[in-house]
């Protein structure tokens, strides 16, 4: 995918090795996915949060107030990022295979 290879691309242009500019392009790009993932981690648990509270206030029930006290919206909001990664892992590893192989071990 060309999103992922802007780096290589310039590095390239700059005459630099190819290994070299493979894996600073590698490293580049897990910086930058795991810098996006941070901050869906926090606006997404903004929002539950939020979203939570104003539902547990509007409600009469004491299950939603539970949620509230012990924070769900905060874990539930983790797994947006964790999906994100999940899916643009394969995306940056395309030209690396064995690492690949390696992180998809279950």
């Amino acid at each position: 995918m060309k999103l992922f290879n802007w780096v290589y691309k310039i590095l390239k242009n700059l005459d630099c090795n190819d290994t070299f500019a493979s894996y600073t392009n590698l490293f580049v790009n897990i910086v930058i996915v795991i810098f996006i993932a941070y901050l869906l981690d926090m606006l997404f648990k903004r929002i539950l949060i939020v979203i939570l509270t104003i539902l547990a206030k509007r409600t009469k029930s004491t299950f939603d107030d539970f949620l509230v006290a012990n924070k769900t919206a905060k874990y539930i909001a983790h797994l947006v990022p964790l999906v994100f990664i999940y899916k643009t892992v394969p995306l940056i590893l395309k030209d690396f295979n064995y690492w690949e192989v390696i992180l998809k071990r279950n």
